[in-house]
């Protein structure tokens, strides 16, 4: 697993325009059981804990910026999310932080840029699999 790691201060851009099997993100943190990358063989052990997620730009993601999936303990903190150009196809997920089968998760004063390629801006959690994550301060802005 991944313990006590820190990402701040990048800028990822145009990340995975051709999408992957799941969300094409920026960043994925997920384990699988199997070599099959579908919900059902989802861990919900927290492989990825303590991890930071702080001051970073994620600029025109093809899907979601961030997913968090067999996690505990994970802050976003402070980072902003673009997604001004338009994608041949429209992910539902674009640009948002997406968690699954994670507890402990932190979203903290992010912010999204308002954009109509941009459906469900913000912080989405699957309420079977995902503790409800902490939110606050987090803003759309113009």
């Amino acid at each position: 697993g991944v313990s006590n790691l820190i990402i701040r201060n990048n800028t990822f851009i145009d990340c995975n325009p051709v999408k992957n099997e799941e969300h094409g993100p920026a960043i994925h943190m997920a384990v699988f059981r199997r070599n099959v990358s579908s919900p059902e063989n989802k861990s919900s052990w927290p492989v990825f804990t303590g991890l930071l997620i702080e001051s970073n730009a994620f600029v025109n993601c093809a899907g979601a910026s961030v997913t968090i999936s067999s996690a505990g303990n994970v802050t976003l903190r402070s980072n902003a999310f673009y997604g001004e150009k338009p994608r041949r196809a429209v992910d539902a997920n674009r640009s948002a932080v997406v968690i699954s089968y994670a507890s402990n998760v932190n979203a903290l004063d992010n912010a999204w840029v308002k954009s109509p390629q941009v459906p469900r801006p913000g912080v989405l959690w699957d309420a079977e699999t995902a503790q409800p994550p902490r939110c606050s301060g987090n803003r759309l802005t113009q």
